[in-house]
């Protein structure tokens, strides 16, 4: 059901999945790089990582059964797969993993991973979807020489913050235990980033499964499951739009996508993805 792609080397992978011939019998088609030469993240910026030390992939499908209008939910259900497995492998940090929304994932107040999903839509479904990450492994050192795994924001507009990444190897430094040692899978694998590889992209895909048949998996619960895990939720912090710097606090996400955050006048804002930012 999944074709399996490993490449030493790629400008994005997410752009080598939208050149890929489409193929029937590859309905699911998933790939890793050791290296991008031009990754992308949201809102055009650049994405970079240290040759070899992070995992690098995209998976791309045909989600027909879902409305262009519903597109949200495959979000959440990425973020909610790549959670679950990373609490799964260090089930110490599984309280303090996060996703800042729309679909960062966090553990504490630092980045772990990145997602970029690029859609084909009809007016009826989602003809196709390429779904991009980019989680920090390995790689202890985010410092600005070319080959980090910093994401270039631009300076100019309301989307100009910053943020601190961090890396499995961060974390389990941190809670002082070897991520080796606290996965036995790993040892019968040729390497631990093509474990996650297969572990996550199969875990999204039995989301997607059970979220296609119906019952299985209902919206409610899938919107459930995501919102216990939003980063800042319930917490006054403050925000940037527009028309400036504001505390609000986070009550949860519209099935459109766009964030519900009430500010400390009791207003009731929405926004969608350009046009609110943390201030961390």
């Amino acid at each position: 059901m999944i074709t399996y792609i490993h490449l030493d080397e790629v400008d994005s992978t997410n752009t080598y999945l939208m050149t890929l011939p489409r193929d029937p019998q590859r309905p699911i088609v998933a790939v890793m790089a050791e290296y991008q030469t031009a990754g992308r993240g949201q809102r055009g910026n650049k994405w970079q990582s240290a040759r070899g030390q992070n995992l690098l992939c995209s998976i791309r499908h045909h989600p027909t059964f879902i409305r262009p209008e519903e597109q949200f939910v495959l979000s959440q259900l990425i973020a909610l797969a790549i959670t679950d497995v990373v609490a799964e492998l260090i089930p110490e940090a599984a309280a303090d993993l996060r996703i800042k929304w729309p679909n960062d994932i966090y553990w504490c107040d630092s980045k772990l991973c990145g997602i970029l999903i690029e859609y084909e839509l009809s007016p009826t479904a989602i003809e196709q979807a390429i779904i991009g990450f980019g989680l920090n492994v390995h790689q202890t050192n985010f410092g600005f020489a070319p080959g980090d795994t910093t994401l270039r924001l631009p300076s100019q507009g309301v989307l100009g913050s910053t943020f601190r990444p961090t890396s499995l190897q961060q974390i389990t430094d941190e809670l002082n235990y070897s991520l080796e040692g606290k996965n036995p899978l790993s040892a019968i694998h040729n390497s631990f980033l093509e474990y996650l590889f297969h572990t996550l992209t199969e875990r999204y895909v039995a989301y997607l499964t059970r979220y296609e048949i119906g019952g299985k998996l209902t919206r409610a619960e899938i919107d459930a499951a995501y919102t216990r895990r939003l980063y800042r939720l319930g917490i006054p912090a403050r925000y940037r739009d527009a028309q400036g710097d504001f505390t609000a606090t986070l009550e949860g996400v519209n099935p459109d996508g766009t964030i519900r955050l009430c500010d400390n006048l009791g207003t009731l804002r929405s926004y969608s993805f350009k046009e609110v930012a943390y201030i961390l």
